[in-house]
């Protein structure tokens, strides 16, 4: 026998009964469409992010755990999509290129191109670039 599907149409269902309140009355409470609310009970809907706010809200709890139900079944329809899967199998795992080991050497010749002599030098070198002394004329 298979465990039944944790939906959040089924915990609604499960809250509204445990309340003793229908839907109607969470729809009036919580300005969300009436047909929206019915069609999420019945897991025809999903939950958005401004539902699960407005549910969360009305019955204590936080915008992630009507989320994390959402997302939950989400991810077992995806699973469940032959398509997707088909899809899934021709994607390869893109792999880091390889880094050349850095010698002590190099790393020190760039530590020391980086001093501000350095800096001006280049800059003066540069066509169109114009190195600003920092010595006043007298």
């Amino acid at each position: 026998m298979s465990k039944p599907k944790k939906t959040p149409g089924a915990v609604l269902q499960a809250l509204i009964a445990q309340y003793q309140i229908n839907p109607f009355f969470v729809s009036q409470k919580t300005n969300i469409n009436y047909h929206t609310l019915r069609s999420i009970i019945f897991s025809n809907g999903n939950v958005s992010i401004s539902t699960s706010l407005r549910l969360a809200k009305f019955f204590g709890q936080t915008p992630d755990f009507w989320l994390d139900l959402q997302r939950t079944v989400d991810l077992e329809e995806a699973a469940a999509d032959k398509n997707l899967q088909k899809d899934l199998s021709k994607i390869k795992k893109v792999e880091k290129p390889t880094e050349k080991p850095v010698s002590k050497k190099s790393q020190a010749k760039a530590r020391k191109k980086n001093t501000l002599n350095d800096r001006r030098k280049r800059a003066s070198r540069t066509p169109g670039s114009k190195h600003v002394s920092r010595k006043k004329k007298r």
